[in-house]
Order: structure tokens, then C-alpha cells, then sequence
């Protein structure tokens, strides 16, 4: 066989349709009995649960393809408009979160003087290293506030994490606009106005019916005179072909690559990752005071929720796709762990379950006890982008490429979205051109 691909995840699957448009042989192996990865879907009770990732942005070129391959173009489903709404947990209120530099400068997440703090941001230089951590870019930018009240929960939301202890490449998108147009204020402002000028439709986020897994399973499908399932491979010895994709985890990745590649593995290790529970909480829609007219909450880590932190944030999943709950009923997804508090995994079902209703009823008045509930864990799944990534990530294809045989896909090494995820698949398996 030409080529092999270890692990059959969005990475996984984006090299296999890359591989294919290029009419290539390849062969997927993957460890489960099915191919998707973190990717899952399940039906309980009327309740459709995502137990890993939730969205694709409409936007994202990558997904868009795969889902074109999987022939689910016409079965993509837009996200509820009032899902472009967010909301913070700070000082013991919601806030809505600001989206846009307009909305950043009115937020009542801010004191007078942390605005004014933020609008330095215009008249100061670029700077910084790629050795800044989030937190001391945010703070140089925008001011201490603005790390606390924007930075921490959205580090929470996306690493559950916490912005001191992420590098800048975590975000890497913020080092490139203040490298070109010096003010991150100015430049998404003008990013703005330049896909107005271009046409393009507002970002929207997109689902299927049955799930993201809709996605993964019809995908498996068209490739399964390709897939090996229940397929463990334990080292790069074990692999009949001319080169191999490893899209696996980083940990995973690491003891392929221990025989024959100790440094790359090394490097692969010190990649850290977090756990991370969801817990699924289905209400009555009159048991709860708040709207749901949003995407969800995140918190800021110094305003706990009483009796029930550590709570990274909570999904309003029914509110953001139709079918997602039974008439009458929302669900309601709360994340617990991360970077942030690992060992939160160490408590039960139901202790996290308690947590998790508890956190809903503080911030969003939900009364009484949840007639559904469903705990998903995560061992240590989120990679963690800290100080230096960018060059970590540098120095492992050098190696691998001084080899010339293997090349690495996840979302370990430029982006944990479901995106960056896929293109690190495709940009895999076009190294071997």
C-alpha cells in the first residue's frame, strides 16, 4: 500500500478525500470500531446529545469539502440566529458577551476605566514575542480587566484553560493582525468592513439532523473498502507502506514514533492535555427563568458559581439547533475539568451531575430536579497550546521530514477547532506530492 493513515478521526477522514481526489491508494486504520474519533452522536429519550464536537462554522472551507464528499450538502442545518449571541458569567450576573470591537467598547463585562483601557489598543505599537503568553498579550493590548473578563473565558470555552497559562499561539490569528495593521481594534474592524465590501454572508455555524456524526458515519462508509476497524497499531514497524499519516492523538502519535524516532516522540509528549466531563441536563422549558436565546455561558475563573465550581460554561444545545430536546423540554450541556480543575474528573456521576444542575440553576434559574441526565468523559483530550507551540510544532516536522516517511494530522499542532483539525488532514497528505 502507498500510503496509511493511522486513525480515522476528522484528520483521519480529510486525508483520506484528499488522497482519493488524487485517485492514490491508501488504507485507514483505526483502533475502535468506528471511525469519527471524538466525534459522537447520541439519541436518549427524545434528547440528541453531541459528545464531542458540536458545530462546523458554515464558512469553514475544509468541513465544507468533506461534507460535499459525503454527499450532505443539501442535509446541513443553520444554527439558530439568536445562536451568534454568547453570554459571560462575571460578578455574580450574565453578561452578553461582546461581539465586535462597537459592542466591546459598551459591554457592561467592563468597568469606564477598563474601556478606556481597551481603545489604547489604537495608538499602541506592536510588539511582544512568540514566547507571550494569551494573558500577557491580552494585558498589553487591551489591560489586565480585559485579560480577566474576555481572555479567561474564552480561553475556558476553547482549551479549558486559563489564558496565563496558554501561549499566544493559542490564538495565533491575534500575533498576525497586529503584525499587519499594528491595532487589533483597527484590524478586525477593517476585516470587517472588507467581507461586507467582498459579499460574503455572515458567519453562521452548521449541523445535520442525526448529528456531526452524520458527517463521520457517511464518510466511513464511502471509505470502508479502505478501513481496517479494531485496527490497533502499536509502532511504525507494524505498517506495510511506503509513508503513513499518524492522525491520531499527540500521546498516541508519541509511541508510534518511540522506536524509531525517540526526539520526535519526546516532543510529541510534552504536548500537554486536560480532561474534561459534559454533563447533559434536560428541563422542562417552564423550569427555567432564562431565555436560552444564545449559544451558551462561559464563567471568568475568579466568579465562581457557589456550590457548583469548578463550571467551565454551559450550552444551551436545544437552543442553538432544532431537534435537539423534546417538545416542551431544553438541554442543556454543562462542561466540568479542563487545564483548569483536572480533578474534578475524580468525582462520580452523580457528584457532577449535582454540580451541573446546581451551576444552572445560579445562572440560569433553573428550578427542580432535571428529568434527564447523561455524563460524558473525556481522559485527557484538550490539548494545551502553552508557550513556544509554534516552534515545538516547527522542530517536530523537521524531524519527521529529515525521515521522509511520516507526516503528522490533529489538532494538536495548529488549532483544536473541528477545521484546523480537517485541514491538518489535507495538508498531510499533500506533503506527499
Amino acid at each position: 500500500m502507498k500510503t496509511a493513515i493511522v486513525g480515522a478521526g476528522l484528520a483521519g477522514l480529510a486525508a483520506a478525500v484528499e488522497l482519493e481526489a488524487r485517485g492514490e491508494d491508501f488504507v485507514l486504520l483505526e483502533g475502535a470500531d468506528r471511525v469519527g474519533g471524538v466525534v459522537g452522536t447520541l439519541s436518549m429519550d427524545g434528547y440528541l446529545l453531541e459528545t464531542g464536537p458540536r458545530t462546523v462554522p458554515s464558512s469553514a472551507p475544509t468541513l465544507r469539502r468533506l461534507v460535499d464528499a459525503a454527499g450532505l450538502s443539501e442535509a446541513l442545518l443553520s444554527a439558530s440566529p439568536a445562536a451568534s449571541r454568547r453570554y459571560i458569567w462575571s460578578g455574580d450576573r450574565l453578561h452578553v458577551a461582546p461581539m465586535s470591537p462597537g459592542a466591546l467598547l459598551g459591554s457592561s463585562l467592563l468597568s469606564w476605566s477598563g474601556r478606556l483601557r481597551v481603545l489604547r489598543d489604537l495608538f499602541l505599537p506592536s510588539g511582544g514575542t512568540s514566547e507571550e503568553t494569551v494573558a500577557e498579550f491580552v494585558t498589553r493590548r487591551f489591560g489586565a480587566e480585559a485579560n480577566r473578563r474576555l481572555a479567561d473565558p474564552l480561553c475556558a470555552g476553547v482549551f479549558g484553560a486559563s489564558p496565563e497559562k496558554l501561549g499566544v499561539d493559542a490564538f495565533a490569528r491575534l500575533s498576525v493582525i497586529e503584525a499587519e495593521h499594528g491595532s487589533i481594534l483597527r484590524g478586525l474592524a477593517r476585516m470587517a468592513k472588507e467581507r461586507k465590501r467582498a459579499g460574503h454572508p455572515p458567519h453562521t455555524l452548521v449541523s445535520f439532523e442525526g448529528g456531526l456524526q452524520q458527517l463521520t458515519d457517511r464518510l466511513g462508509t464511502r471509505f470502508a473498502p479502505q478501513t481496517q476497524l479494531n485496527s490497533e497499531v502499536r509502532s511504525l514497524a507494524d505498517i506495510d507502506a511506503e509513508q503513513v499519516i499518524i492522525a491520531t492523538s499527540s500521546s498516541a502519535a508519541a509511541a508510534l514514533l518511540e522506536d524509531s524516532c525517540p526526539e520526535a516522540a519526546a516532543l510529541l509528549s510534552s504536548i500537554r492535555r486536560a480532561p474534561m466531563a459534559v454533563v447533559a441536563l434536560g428541563f422542562s422549558q417552564d423550569a427555567v427563568e432564562h431565555r436560552l436565546d444564545g449559544f451558551g455561558l462561559l464563567c471568568c475563573s475568579d466568579s465562581p458559581l457557589p456550590a457548583a465550581d469548578p463550571v467551565l460554561g454551559v450550552l444551551f444545545s436545544s437552543s442553538i439547533f432544532p431537534g435537539r430536546a423534546p417538545n416542551g423540554r431544553v438541554l442543556l450541556e454543562v462542561m466540568i475539568g479542563g487545564a483548569r480543575c483536572p480533578e474534578a474528573l475524580a468525582s462520580s456521576d452523580d457528584e457532577l451531575t449535582e454540580r451541573a444542575r446546581a451551576a444552572c440553576e445560579i445562572a440560569l434559574g433553573a428550578r427542580g430536579t432535571p428529568e434527564f441526565s447523561h455524563v460524558t468523559r473525556w481522559a485527557p483530550v484538550l490539548p494545551q497550546y502553552e508557550r513556544s507551540h509554534a516552534v515545538r510544532v516547527d522542530r517536530l516536522r523537521s524531524i519527521l521530514s529529515e525521515q521522509g516517511r511520516v507526516v503528522l494530522a490533529g489538532n494538536y499542532l495548529e488549532g483544536v477547532g473541528v477545521e484546523s483539525a480537517a485541514l491538518s488532514g489535507v495538508v498531510a497528505a499533500q506533503s506527499f506530492r
